[in-house]
């Protein structure tokens, strides 16, 4: 007997398992709907194993810092990927544990294999699952929700019909599955994703590259802030190449040698780059641009309304073009951050099965890049601030105790705070527009700023606010001299 629902989830991220169990406490029938794993991109091959691997690069060199610090008896450190990949994996599959007790407690039905919408059959619409529990099967719901997520885009996909060697590159999700680390890397893009990856394998010790066709990385984020982040960047020896275009990539033999373990290298990857210039490398990472996960859901032939890009238009009810088909996280053209997905995932739960009627506010958003450096902002950057109104800027750039301390042996890290105060009257009666920061505590400073922002605080009010000393975040509150 087809089971009868009130709610079907497609996509069990961060966002569908909210709502999936969100619904279900509402007293919703649920069920929700996974082809790969439970905790989408952000459990498996995104937000958890990168921030994993950012921890493991940042102890590079720590135990000569350690030294300077009184500490004795470290020998010479060496890394292993292998290692960290077999933890990580662990770790994954505990969280994967807890999002399957999670939903089984909120009553949730999960199910295992390819989802597809078959149309609508009275009241309800009809999803086959290919591959569940081994066999096809149908489920019939009123309610259906699209949150299926993004995939990275393949270079194969992304550049001219002549470019050759795309095949070659492999994409972020194939990062945090590598049992060994590549000596010489080429990262090719210019987000976040290209940015914290380049770090990651500098930092694990593999001689990086960075390569983007336009003139600078994080086009959503403020260009002074971005500037700076780039700067640490290259401190830390990534070799970053703006406005430079990529021709194509070949394989050719290695001329004799071996890796770091002792194993023969065949073969090198050749980057041919306009103007002569050719880069070899043994990896190279496309992190270029992502694309919706839409393909074979069905939602064409429903008459689901999509985008240019492919992804799925929404209202701010996060319904689409066809009642009772809803979507929400990085499926729509929506910030794509985890976060983000969770919170739509709620106030669509509410919207649907109790009487509320909110909508979604993410007029404060915090957004972090854990690059080395990290970079973090909210609010308004220099540039939107400026397209509003008359600005008053505050910067301030300083090496922290501990860098400074450490820097007799080459550990410096200057951090760089940027605030925005809207400008026209008193000098600290403006409105706060906009906090940033580069360094290693920024995400974390950052966040705690953002209720501030939220509240409409005021210049003065950061001033007015006895510092914690000493600490980096102090500098928000003590920030005097600014350019308008």
């Amino acid at each position: 007997m087809t089971e009868l629902l009130d709610f079907c989830v497609l996509g069990a991220g961060s966002g569908g398992v909210r709502a999936a169990r969100r619904a279900a406490s509402y007293g919703a029938r649920t069920a929700l709907i996974e082809e790969v794993a439970l905790g989408g991109t952000c459990v498996n091959r995104g937000c958890i194993p990168k921030k994993l691997y950012v921890y493991a690069g940042s102890h590079r060199g720590g135990f000569s810092e350690a030294r300077l610090f009184g500490w004795r008896g470290f020998p010479d450190a060496s890394f292993s990927l292998s290692h960290l990949l077999s933890q990580k994996e662990d770790e994954l599959e505990r969280l994967r544990g807890l999002y399957a007790k999670n939903c089984a407690s909120a009553g949730v039905s999960v199910f295992s294999g390819k989802a597809s919408l078959k149309g609508r059959k009275g009241d309800y619409f009809a999803i086959s699952i290919d591959g569940a529990q081994s066999q096809a099967q149908e489920l019939r719901a009123k309610n259906v929700l699209i949150a299926t997520g993004c995939e990275p885009l393949p270079l194969t996909e992304a550049v001219a019909a002549d470019f050759v060697g795309g095949e070659l590159a492999h994409s972020s999700d194939r990062v945090f599955e590598l049992d060994r680390l590549p000596e010489r890397v080429v990262v090719l893009g210019g987000g976040y994703i290209a940015l914290e990856c380049a770090g990651i394998f500098n930092a694990l010790g593999a001689q990086t590259t960075l390569l983007h066709r336009n003139d600078s990385l994080l086009r959503s984020f403020d260009r002074g802030i971005v500037r700076h982040c780039l700067e640490g960047v290259a401190a830390r020896g990534v070799d970053c190449r703006f406005s430079t275009r990529l021709l194509g990539l070949s394989l050719q033999p290695f001329r004799g040698g071996s890796d770091k373990t002792g194993n023969e290298i065949r073969d090198e990857i050749c980057l041919e780059i306009e103007g002569g210039e050719s880069i070899l490398c043994d990896f190279v990472l496309a992190a270029i641009g992502r694309r919706a996960r839409t393909r074979g859901l069905g939602l064409e032939a429903l008459g689901v309304a999509l985008d240019k890009r492919g992804k799925i238009i929404t209202g701010a009810d996060f319904a689409t073009s066809v009642a009772g088909i809803y979507a929400l996280g990085d499926v729509t053209d929506s910030p794509e951050l985890t976060p983000i997905a969770i919170r739509q995932a709620e106030v669509l739960a509410r919207r649907l099965f109790t009487d509320s009627d909110e909508l979604f506010d993410a007029r404060v958003l915090p957004r972090a890049v854990f690059a080395s450096p990290a970079i973090a902002s909210v609010g308004l950057s220099e540039e939107e601030a400026r397209r509003q109104g008359k600005v008053r800027i505050y910067e301030s750039r300083f090496v922290p105790l501990r860098a400074s301390f450490a820097a007799r042996a080459g550990f410096s890290d200057q951090v760089m705070l940027k605030l925005i105060e809207r400008g026209g009257g008193e000098v600290g009666s403006g409105e706060v527009l906009g906090c940033h920061m580069v360094g290693s505590d920024a995400p974390e400073i950052i966040q705690a700023l953002a209720p501030a922002l939220r509240a409409g605080a005021r210049k003065k009010d950061f001033d007015d606010v006895i510092a914690l000393h000493p600490t980096n975040a102090e500098e928000f509150m003590t920030m005097r001299d600014f350019y308008e």
